[in-house]
């Protein structure tokens, strides 16, 4: 019994040994009136776990820290590169920087200039504001554990994206963690390169090109990121085992233009995410052994592109509503498709179990057409194309690449679960484009909603159907009515 009081006597007497040691942290101020006017001296005068706070002001240079410590900023605290090199470059472990406004790198794409460089791991990048900057923040040389949080980045948008650096560049980086970060007008938001176990979480990536683009990574996981108006929302390429969940990939238009692209992954999982107004929402080769279940995809000009090369997939409570076209096949595959919400699908459900009692199946007469000659897109909704496609559902003489899910879901199944992100405003300037074309998808279809249930839900099913359709998330704040019209929610 004494020797344990005894121990517990010489912890107590220590404790007050070692109080003060942290609590005098060597603090210096930096700027007029502090204790230093330049960041040069004071980092030269600082000892490993410093704490240097630049006042309100500019500090103008390049400067490296070699020793752990804290550089943090009152506001209207600035760092200006004055359009040479890297600002910052962090070549010690434990250091952490926040608060700072950091502006105007040098734009070398030699040498990779950037905001704030990191070769050290165990490095905090927290609310800090980077803008007019080549790279903002580039992880490289094995540097582990980094944690970037609460950003704002703003590129060079002046510049052609190819000109341009990419807002956070992780090079052999492993077990990073980004989040919370708000990015716009770079080359690519984040550009991942054998980085694994990395996670993604909360951020948002407008007009880039690509919003992640991510290769030789494994064990990574993106949730609730919110990628808009980019050449792709995310190129995902050459890794394994990858989830996606409750990601928005939105409004990436153009001829080129995914909001999720998946090449040569294996064991993806990618549930709950929204892809609405994409000129492709998802594409996918190579990829194999993976679940894509209760995502929505709305508004999309082609809902899912996959070829054959992509293997063993399965595709489960789905949501497919107001697309263009929904799936282009270069030829049948072994992809598996069950439980989908097709808004195509005009079957009964007799037994009344939510599913229908005949398959769904789509084979695209004008999609095949539309892959060489774009051009004919125009005619998607003419009434010789309806022809066409009713006929080929009736009487099947062409032999098309199609899809079959055996039992098609009969209400939506993504959009009742609640786990869908908010649905995103329209991109400015473009959502009347939007508007107006889903308004003519709905005048050309002429939707009749009746008959897609057995005589026991008959009279249930045509009430519902003279209400407006939503698609909607837990916490949306716009919901899609029709589902082809965008209005603000009035709660």
């Amino acid at each position: 019994m004494l020797p344990r009081v005894s121990t517990i006597v010489l912890l107590l007497a220590l404790l007050p040994l070692r109080a003060p040691a942290q609590a005098d942290a060597q603090a210096l101020r930096v700027g007029p009136g502090g204790d230093y006017t330049s960041l040069t001296d004071a980092l030269a005068a600082a000892q490993p776990g410093a704490v240097i706070e630049l006042l309100e002001g500019v500090q103008t240079g390049q400067w490296t820290i070699d020793k752990p410590l804290t550089l943090s900023g009152q506001p209207g605290a600035v760092l200006d590169g004055a359009g040479k090199g890297t600002l910052l470059t962090i070549a010690a472990a434990g250091v952490l920087i926040e608060g700072l406004s950091i502006r105007n790198s040098g734009n070398s794409l030699l040498n990779d200039d950037a905001a704030i460089k990191v070769t050290a791991s165990d490095t905090r990048i927290i609310n800090n504001r980077l803008a007019d900057i080549h790279h903002a923040i580039y992880v490289r040389d094995g540097a582990a554990h980094t944690l970037i949080r609460g950003n704002s980045i703003h590129g060079r948008e002046a510049l052609v994206p190819e000109d341009r650096g990419n807002a956070i560049h992780l090079w052999n980086a492993p077990d990073a963690l980004v989040e919370q970060n708000i990015v716009e007008g770079v080359r690519d938001g984040i550009y991942v390169g054998f980085a694994p176990r990395s996670s993604f979480r909360a951020n948002v990536f407008r007009r880039v090109r690509y919003g992640i683009h991510f290769m030789y990574a494994d064990d990574n996981l993106f949730e609730d990121n919110s990628f808009e108006q980019s050449e792709a929302g995310a190129a995902l390429m050459y890794s394994r085992h990858i989830t996606l969940r409750r990601n928005t990939f939105a409004f990436s238009r153009s001829s080129r233009a995914y909001g999720l692209l998946l090449q040569e992954c294996d064991n993806v999982l990618a549930e709950d995410n929204l892809l609405i107004g994409n000129s492709r929402a998802l594409f996918v080769n190579v990829t194999r052994d993976s679940q894509f279940t209760h995502n929505l995809f709305a508004a999309n000009d082609l809902a899912v592109q996959i070829y054959a090369a992509a293997t063993n997939n399965r595709f489960s409570g789905n949501d497919f509503v107001a697309n263009m076209r929904l799936v282009e096949l270069d030829q049948a595959g072994s992809t598996n498709w069950d439980g989908n919400y097709w808004e195509e699908y005009h079957g009964l459900d007799m037994d009344s179990d939510g599913y229908g009692d005949g398959a769904f199946s789509t084979g695209d007469p004008l999609g095949t057409l539309t892959t060489d000659h774009p051009q004919l897109k125009l005619f998607r909704y003419s009434p010789a194309v309806q022809a066409l496609e009713a006929s080929e559902r009736a009487f099947p003489v062409i032999e098309l690449p199609a899809i079959t899910d055996a039992h098609p879901a009969m209400r939506p199944v993504a959009q009742s679960s609640g786990r869908l992100p908010v649905l995103p405003s329209p991109p400015r300037g473009g959502g009347q484009i939007i508007l107006v074309a889903l308004a003519c998808i709905l005048a050309a279809l002429g939707v009749a909603w009746v008959g897609r249930t057995g005589p026991r839900g008959m009279r249930a099913a045509v009430e519902r159907r003279q209400k407006p359709a939503q698609l909607t998330s837990s916490a949306a704040h716009r919901t899609i009515v029709s589902p082809y019209h965008v209005e603000p929610d009035n709660d």
